[in-house]
C-alpha cells in the first residue's frame, strides 16, 4: 500500500471453498489512478502502477492457473483487486 496508495486503509479477504479460492484486496482511496483513466481503467492502472510486475504480472500467474482477475476503481473511491482460482484443475 504504500508504493500505491500512501495513508489508504485496506481490506484483503481470503475465502476457501471446495473448488475455489477467492483473493480480494480493496483500498479506500489515495493511490495514483487518476480520475481521467476512466475510459479504461484497468489498461491505464497497468501503464500507471505497473513495473513490468504488478496488474500485468497478477494477469498472467492468475491465467496460468486457469483463474479469474478483475481490477479497477471502486466506485465510492480506492482501488480493488479480486482473484478467483480454481482449485480443483492443474494448470497446463
Amino acid at each position: 500500500m504504500t508504493r500505491h496508495s500512501p495513508g489508504a486503509k485496506a481490506e484483503v479477504v481470503i475465502r476457501y471453498q471446495p473448488h475455489e479460492l477467492e483473493i480480494g484486496v480493496e483500498d479506500d482511496g489515495g493511490g495514483r489512478l487518476r480520475a481521467h483513466h476512466a475510459a479504461d481503467p484497468e489498461l491505464s492502472a497497468d501503464r500507471e502502477l505497473s513495473s513490468g510486475h504488478g496488474l500485468v504480472g497478477m494477469r498472467e500467474r492468475v491465467a496460468l492457473l486457469r483463474g479469474e482477475l478483475e481490477v479497477g476503481p471502486r466506485p465510492e473511491s480506492g482501488f480493488a483487486v479480486h482473484a478467483r482460482l480454481p482449485l480443483d484443475e492443474a494448470p497446463a
